[in-house]
């Protein structure tokens, strides 16, 4: 909120649009994103996630220089 009014507290808006236009837009961007997300952080993820752990735990020096694939095919 303290950018949408940083132009109209400085005065900046009467030098037209383009001074405040900007800030009200990243302000209700900012606002739209923060109403759209989890605030609990728990998420409705339902994808494997013992698999994407495992995946983390390996050494990625040794993914890169043994080759292999890149991607897995998924098994449902």
């Amino acid at each position: 909120m303290a950018l949408a009014a940083t132009p109209f507290v400085t005065g900046q808006y009467r030098k037209g649009r383009h001074h405040w236009v900007p800030h009200v837009g990243v302000s209700i961007f900012e606002l739209a994103s923060l109403a759209i997300t989890d605030p609990t952080g728990r998420g409705d993820y339902h994808g494997d996630l013992d698999a994407v752990r495992e995946a983390n735990m390996e050494d990625p020096q040794r993914k890169i220089y043994e080759g292999g694939p890149a991607v897995r095919q998924a098994t449902a």
